[in-house]
């Protein structure tokens, strides 16, 4: 079976076995050539990639540091929560007000 590419314009065959594949999947015929649907795919792919590099996210890390201080003979990890320091501040806060509501009703 002859068809049109409606990408390149370039003429390319689909065998009877093709046929029969796309339509036991229940797929529409290729409007494309073969040439231009793995540049398509190529493409698309590429795209994906530059997706997933732009959207990873920045997950906490724990550093160490090179020398330990003079008060210190061992040496502890920086954590560097990152986004979550926010949050830990809310949470602290909360926990001061139930604190502090605990007091005033003992008091009372």
């Amino acid at each position: 079976m002859q068809r049109t590419c409606k990408q390149c314009g370039k003429e390319f065959t689909i065998t009877q076995s093709e046929v029969r594949f796309y339509k036991s999947k229940h797929l529409d015929l290729p409007r494309r050539c073969v040439d231009c649907r793995k540049k398509n795919k190529m493409n698309s792919q590429v795209k994906n990639v530059s997706k997933e590099e732009n959207t990873t996210e920045i997950k906490p890390s724990t550093t160490v540091p090179n020398k330990p201080s003079t008060d210190q003979e061992t040496m502890e990890p920086t954590i560097e929560l990152g986004k979550k320091k926010p949050i830990l501040g809310i949470v602290v806060g909360i926990i001061a007000v139930i604190i502090l509501v605990i007091v005033i009703a003992v008091a009372l």
